[in-house]
């Protein structure tokens, strides 16, 4: 298991939905794009929104991304963890 496998992954999740959290997390990570991100912006990019709804509460649980409103943006952990994996 990749560290970005134990960082996301939690109590209850499903395997199955790991790529579609690692493609939101990835998103957040742009190096040119790090911003807040609205939900609907992430759904449109990642596509499948229930995919992308049960990703956000992955993270979000994980404490990899914060929620403000309608708006995701990645956690200084992420961010750390993306800067050490280079």
């Amino acid at each position: 298991m990749t560290e970005i496998d134990q960082l996301v992954a939690f109590k209850g999740s499903s395997f199955l939905s790991l790529p579609r959290r690692e493609a939101v997390l990835g998103l957040l990570l742009r190096p040119n794009d790090q911003r807040p991100w609205s939900v609907e912006e992430v759904e449109r990019e990642v596509g499948e929104t229930l995919a992308v709804t049960d990703a956000i509460a992955a993270l979000h649980a994980a404490g990899l991304l914060h929620r403000c409103g309608k708006f995701v943006f990645a956690s200084h952990a992420a961010m750390s963890m993306d800067r050490l994996s280079l």
